[in-house]
């Protein structure tokens, strides 16, 4: 299993200009090649049913060649896989899991 760093993610009680909508979690993400410090940021609305988590910690995104893998090394599946497009035109699969106490978002692209 390959693993490099792709983003930082940061739950955030306001929602930003420019985000994205992800109707399935009533979520709102920020573009995070669009950020200065490769932040994501995730805003919630009332309702969600993101694993509470997602909705309250800070996570770290890794790219990878196989989410199966990642999920076997991780200690829980917190959410997925599910397919995403975070541009027009640009698929992944993700995942997220918790490794120790740490939130990972495992983007597999395809």
């Amino acid at each position: 299993m390959k693993l490099s760093y792709a983003h930082t993610g940061i739950p955030t009680t306001r929602h930003l200009g420019g985000m994205r909508y992800a109707p399935p979690m009533k979520l709102w993400i920020s573009d995070p090649a669009l950020s200065p410090d490769g932040i994501e940021y995730l805003f919630f609305e009332d309702g969600s049913p993101a694993p509470e988590m997602m909705k309250s910690t800070t996570h770290v995104a890794l790219t990878t060649d196989d989410l199966d893998a990642a999920a076997a090394w991780c200690d829980e599946v917190v959410l997925g896989p599910f397919e995403d497009e975070p541009a027009p035109g640009v698929k992944q699969d993700v995942l997220f899991a918790r490794k120790d106490d740490l939130l990972i978002e495992f983007c597999c692209p395809k």
